[in-house]
């Protein structure tokens, strides 16, 4: 995996600024590994694909991360630092189904994908959650086949217990004394940077274009340290 040049950088903005949360993802694994088709990136699970977004920043805009979150006790701003490299150490679960057991109903199931996803957004917040862990139901052992809401709630909390890298929780500590778990998405995250860091290179684009009257693809090939030279002498 190689860092996006400005081309592909732009690229990938203008193929995913119009596209769901969800389809993005796909698109920056794609965009990342070309070796892999939309259709296969979309049916790995959230933490295998999370993971290669994880590298993905880190190649492009570095391993350092500074989260944001709003405190439940005072709606204060908290800040939390930490390393990439922390969650790209995350154990891979290595199995491909796994088990849940309430008394005498046993649930198997497999790990949620961007499909599973994208369907329960599609659903809405009230059915959504449900839907999203009813797609990953491989078998039910039980007398009754409706799954019990403490039944659905410990098969998800079972998910992110052996994929920890599809459910980050950061440990959050606010100077008003309260501390709390912020969830990071590292789909936002990194789509936020991207979206910045293309803005920042069409206004480039446009200051030496009008200065020179060279052509984009020229701009955007020449290195970050003389597309900087160039703009001073411009007066940018």
């Amino acid at each position: 995996m190689e860092p996006f040049s400005s081309a592909q950088l732009l690229e990938v903005w203008e193929r995913g600024r119009r596209a769901s949360l969800v389809a993005r993802a796909v698109e920056l694994v794609r965009s990342a590994c070309p070796e892999l088709d939309a259709q296969r990136i979309a049916k790995l699970p959230i933490g295998a694909r999370d993971r290669t977004l994880f590298e993905v920043r880190s190649l492009n805009f570095g391993s350092e991360v500074q989260a944001l979150a709003r405190c439940p006790a005072c709606d204060e701003r908290v800040e939390a630092a930490f390393d990439l490299s922390m969650l790209r150490e995350l154990v891979e679960p290595a199995a491909s189904s796994f088990q849940v057991s309430a008394g005498a109903v046993r649930v198997e199931f497999r790990l949620p994908c961007s499909l599973d996803l994208e369907a329960a957004i599609s659903a809405g917040p009230e059915r959504g959650r449900a839907l999203l862990i009813e797609r990953c139901i491989v078998d039910v052992e039980a007398e009754d086949s409706q799954l019990s809401e403490s039944l659905l709630t410990a098969v998800a909390a079972e998910m992110g217990h052996v994929d920890p890298a599809s459910d980050v929780q950061l440990a959050m500590a606010c100077a008003c004394g309260h501390a709390f778990s912020s969830s990071f998405d590292i789909v936002s995250y990194l789509w936020r940077e991207i979206e910045v860091a293309a803005r920042r290179l069409l206004e480039d684009v446009h200051a030496l274009a009008s200065a020179y009257g060279w052509a984009e693809r020229d701009i955007l090939a020449l290195t970050p340290v003389r597309r900087r030279m160039y703009l001073e002498m411009v007066g940018r």
